[in-house]
C-alpha cells in the first residue's frame, strides 16, 4: 500500500499511488454506486419515511470546516460551502435510530451546526467532536438508580450521572 514513491503515500483502491479512486457501496473500486436517503445502496429513496430536516452549518472564523464531517445515518457534510454558514436539507428515515456523528479536525472551536425538524424544533445541535442520535429507538441515556434525586425514568443507559444519597453502594 506504501510502496509506490519509497513509503510516504498511499494508494486508492486502483494502485494509483495519491489516487482518488474509493470503493463504492457496491463493492466497486471507482464506481459511482451511492446510498439514498433510505440508507439503500443504488436505492430511489422510496423505502423509507423520509423527513425533511434543516441542517444548519456554521464555521466562526469563516474559512469553512477543517476535516470535520457531520454525519446523520447515511447522509453527511463537510461544512458550509462559502466557508461560513449554510442550512441544508436532510431527508432522513426518523422512524428509526440515526446515529449523528461529527468527525474532529483542525480547529473544532470554530465548528457549530444544528439539525432541526420542519417546525423548527431542535432535535441536535453542537460543535466538533460529536456523537448523539435523532429518531425512533434512540438510547436514553442518565441516571436509572430510583433512589436518586436525578432519576430518569426514561432512561435506557446509566451514564453513570445519578447524585449520590445516603445509604447508595
Amino acid at each position: 500500500a506504501f510502496s509506490c514513491d519509497g513509503g510516504d503515500c498511499a494508494s486508492d483502491c486502483t494502485g494509483t499511488c495519491l489516487g482518488d479512486a474509493v470503493v463504492d457501496c457496491n463493492g466497486d473500486c471507482g464506481g459511482t454506486a451511492q446510498y439514498d436517503d433510505c440508507g439503500v445502496c443504488e436505492g430511489d429513496g422510496s423505502s423509507c419515511a423520509c423527513e425533511d430536516l434543516s441542517v444548519y452549518v456554521a464555521d466562526s472564523w469563516g474559512d469553512g470546516w477543517s476535516g470535520q464531517v457531520l454525519t446523520i445515518g447515511t447522509w453527511s457534510t463537510s461544512g458550509p460551502a462559502d466557508g461560513s454558514s449554510e442550512t441544508l436539507t436532510a431527508c432522513i428515515d426518523m422512524t428509526v435510530a440515526n446515529d449523528v456523528t461529527v468527525t474532529s479536525g483542525s480547529y473544532n472551536g470554530e465548528v457549530s451546526w444544528s439539525i432541526s425538524n420542519a417546525d423548527g424544533d431542535v432535535l441536535a445541535q453542537g460543535g466538533a467532536p460529536y456523537a448523539g442520535c435523532i429518531g425512533t429507538g434512540c438510547p436514553v441515556y442518565g441516571c436509572m438508580d430510583a433512589n436518586s434525586d436525578n432519576y430518569n425514568a426514561d432512561a435506557s443507559i446509566d451514564d453513570g450521572s445519578c447524585n449520590p444519597y445516603p445509604g447508595m453502594d
